[in-house]
């Protein structure tokens, strides 16, 4: 399982635990990273984001 599949799953799990939108939180650690202007991490975020889409 890659990393970035581990944390969907952790993001949709708590997400539900705590009634907020997933793909929101999601979009939230994006824009952290843009403005840190930390692209790799940014990356990452677009892969959890596409694999929850896909799900």
């Amino acid at each position: 399982m890659s990393t970035a599949q581990q944390a969907s799953e952790h993001i949709i799990r708590l997400s539900a635990r705590h009634g907020v939108e997933p793909l929101g939180v999601v979009g939230l650690l994006a824009i952290f990273a843009l403005v840190e202007v930390d692209f790799p991490k940014l990356r990452f975020w677009k892969d959890v984001a596409g694999m929850m889409a896909a799900a």
